[in-house]
């Protein structure tokens, strides 16, 4: 079985790579690498206390906590394991509602995200309406949007109104 999994520096706070279970788990997008955990992700202990990144680095592995995202809402126990320089956190979905069945599709979901991803191709994805519901990173370079500026619109804005 797959587990989400995030390794962070631990000198820096930085994250060093999120595998995609992680970032579809506490919505952290592709653009995870070197964000510093303190700036995206808050901790807490089970008393909903909140924890610095600084006393978090220093847990036991038996220590579950809870990582959560600053931006949206979401939510992850986790476990760590520190590596030298680097921590492993290891999380899981804090809901119990999470179903094997979710998390097949949250894996489809990631790969299908990753490939489209991997082409050098602007790829967007619509509805039956036109709207834009998933965009690449080739889409974002070449026309020099961020995704979430995509997200919403009609293709028609890429295509033209005779197209779309």
């Amino acid at each position: 079985s797959f587990e989400a999994g995030l390794l962070i520096d631990n000198e820096s706070g930085n994250i060093l790579y999120a595998n995609v279970l992680a970032r579809e788990l506490l919505f952290l997008g592709h653009q995870a690498t070197e964000t510093n955990v303190e700036s995206s992700l808050e901790f807490t202990d089970k008393y909903k206390n909140s924890i610095s990144w600084k006393k978090v680095k220093h847990l036991s592995p038996d220590v579950t906590f809870i990582v959560s995202c600053k931006d949206v809402k979401c939510s992850a126990e986790a476990r760590l394991a520190s590596v030298g320089d680097y921590s492993l956190l290891f999380l899981s979905p804090k809901d119990q509602d999470v179903s094997a069945n979710d998390a097949s599709a949250m894996m489809a979901s990631n790969v299908l995200s990753s490939i489209l991803d991997a082409s050098l191709d602007p790829i967007f994805q619509v509805n039956e309406e036109g709207i834009i519901k998933r965009v690449n990173k080739a889409a974002t370079t070449q026309f020099g949007w961020t995704k979430q500026e995509f997200l919403g619109q009609n293709i028609e804005m890429i295509v033209g109104p005779k197209h779309g």
